[in-house]
């Protein structure tokens, strides 16, 4: 029974090949959408620089550096750090709408499927990512 389990446990050696392709193109996938992601956040327009527009641009700066540490494989501050930042995150980017308002349904949604993947990319570097976590300084 225990060597069943074991032949079936292990992962031929093909299928180890095309995991590694795969990672390696979803390494390259995750840093060409950090820098296309840094293009389209960096050159926001405050809608009223007050309080609330500065505190919003901090936090979409430190989600940034999460993003970058997830696309570059870096470890940056902890992963419990992470987990927590994600809800800051999406609770400004929720207040963003609504303070911005709707520009129509193909605009929204063309901004939510550039934002979303920043969310991906912090909770797979906050809570999936723990081979990065784990290897020394």
């Amino acid at each position: 029974m225990e060597n069943k389990i074991q032949q079936t446990s292990e992962i031929p050696k093909e299928q180890k090949l095309k995991r590694r392709a795969f990672f390696k193109y979803s390494s390259i996938f995750w840093k060409i959408y950090f820098w296309i992601f840094l293009i389209f956040i960096i050159p926001l327009p405050p809608y009223k620089c007050d309080i609330l527009y500065i505190l919003s641009r901090i936090i979409d700066l430190v989600g940034l550096i999460g993003f970058f540490g997830f696309a570059y494989k870096k470890r940056m501050i902890f992963p419990t750090f992470w987990c927590v930042w994600l809800f800051p995150l999406l609770l400004n980017d929720v207040y963003g709408f609504i303070k911005v308002g709707s520009h129509g349904l193909v605009l929204d949604l063309t901004v939510m499927a550039i934002i979303i993947p920043e969310y991906i990319a912090i909770f797979l570097y906050g809570f999936r990512s723990k081979g990065l976590w784990a290897k020394e300084a």
